[in-house]
Order: structure tokens, then C-alpha cells, then sequence
């Protein structure tokens, strides 16, 4: 069965896969909590294109992902492979627990550490290197499409991180969309509208928006009727 996309990684990537299906996209998707992710026991393997090293049923998923698109490695359907795995909450959420602050922060509270841009960058490249990594072996594979995370009253210290990871990707040359490119200028968060009334994620309306919008730019084809995973 052919797809228009494969849609894979956190939490956010649920918003992704709804707003495909809405917009009429023939989908195939796999959806994991960060922790997977973080603890790396999620990875790239080159014969199914990912496996889990601890949990059976999620690599049962795969398997039936493979069967219904016919190939062997799910990452040779032709189609891009939509990914989200920024973490960011993880990220930004680690960061600030010891009272570390960044740059950018006017905080005059004197028990804050305030860190450097240069440590800033290091801290998170080394904290996604597994992620980042893993986007870079998929393209290796296939076609992706990295799609940052939303933004949704973000930190200081979110923004600053946000913007890294969002570097790192173009650095690597893979193809980036970023919600905040569709959102007017100086915005840095969602409308209530858009957010999950669990206040960290995006909502179905938000997926709907997005994929829209990334079928207007040409960032993912539409080729047909929908047969949503």
C-alpha cells in the first residue's frame, strides 16, 4: 500500500499524525514516549529500520507498519519520513532543576547560575547527540522531514534550546519545518486554540494547522484519499 508519509518519534508526533489524517494524508506512524527516546533503546537497525531492545510490542508495530506497506525496512516506502524528537520538554525541564539559567534570562536572583552561550550549545548537543544521530542515519535511508517541536509558553531557556537543536538540523543539511515559520512575527507561542488541554503539547486543530501549512510549502505531497494508520 502506498503512503505519503511516515510519521515517527515523541509525543508530538501524535498531533502530527492527526493533522495528516485530517488533511487527507495516507499515513503510517509510530508514536513513542520520550523516554524511549532518551534512554535510547529505541535505534536505527538496518534491516527493519528501527527497533526496540526492550519492548516486543513496539517492534510488533513495526513489523505490521512493514507488511502493510510492503517492504522489509519501513524506511524504503518511498515516502519522507516526518520526524519529531527534539525531547525539548526533557531537555529544558533537567536544565533548570539545579537553578541554571541562560544568557538571555534578566534574572537577578544571585543563587542563579547563569551559563555561557558556548556551554549552553555543548550541554544540548551532548544531551540529543543519540537523537540527532538517529535523524541523520534515517536520511542516509530515506527522505525526512525534521518537524520542531511547538512552541507552547516557552522558557527562556526552551527558546535558547529550541533554537540550537533547530541550527543543528540545517547544520546537518536535513530539511527542517518549524512551526514558528507560520506563526506572525514576534509570536512565540500557540493560541489556546491549539493547545492539548494537557498544556504541553499540541492539540488536533494544531496538527490540522501544521500539515496544512507544510502542504502549502511543499514540504509534503499529497497524492490521494486517506487510509490513516
Amino acid at each position: 500500500m502506498p503512503i505519503d508519509a511516515l510519521v515517527i518519534g515523541d509525543s508530538h508526533s501524535r498531533a502530527l499524525r492527526s493533522g495528516c489524517n485530517a488533511n487527507g494524508l495516507k499515513i503510517q506512524g509510530f508514536s513513542a514516549s520520550g523516554t524511549n527516546w532518551i534512554d535510547q533503546t529505541l535505534r536505527f537497525d538496518r534491516k527493519r529500520g528501527l527497533r526496540s531492545t526492550t519492548n516486543r510490542s513496539m517492534n510488533r508495530r513495526f513489523d505490521k507498519i512493514a507488511e502493510a506497506v510492503g517492504v522489509e525496512n519501513i524506511f524504503d516506502t518511498g515516502a519522507p519520513a516526518l520526524i519529531s524528537l527534539f525531547n525539548l520538554g526533557r531537555l529544558s525541564g533537567g536544565f533548570s532543576w539545579h537553578n541554571h539559567h541562560v544568557p538571555e534570562e534578566d534574572d537577578r536572583d544571585a543563587d542563579a547560575l547563569h551559563v555561557s552561550p558556548a556551554f549552553l550549545r555543548d550541554y544540548v548537543l551532548e544531551q540529543r547527540r543519540f537523537q540527532l544521530g538517529l535523524m541523520k542515519r534515517i536520511s542516509v535511508r530515506s527522505k525526512v522531514c525534521i518537524v520542531a517541536p511547538p512552541p507552547i509558553n516557552p522558557s527562556p531557556a526552551s527558546r535558547a534550546m529550541r533554537r540550537i537543536l533547530c541550527e543543528s538540523v540545517r547544520d546537518m543539511k536535513l530539511p527542517l519545518v518549524d512551526p514558528l515559520d507560520f506563526m506572525e512575527d514576534g509570536t512565540v507561542s500557540l493560541p489556546p486554540e491549539h493547545i492539548h488541554e494537557d498544556g504541553r503539547h499540541g492539540n488536533d486543530a494544531y496538527g490540522t494547522w501544521l500539515v496544512g501549512h507544510m502542504i502549502a510549502a511543499g514540504a509534503i505531497q499529497k497524492s490521494g484519499a486517506s487510509d490513516a494508520a
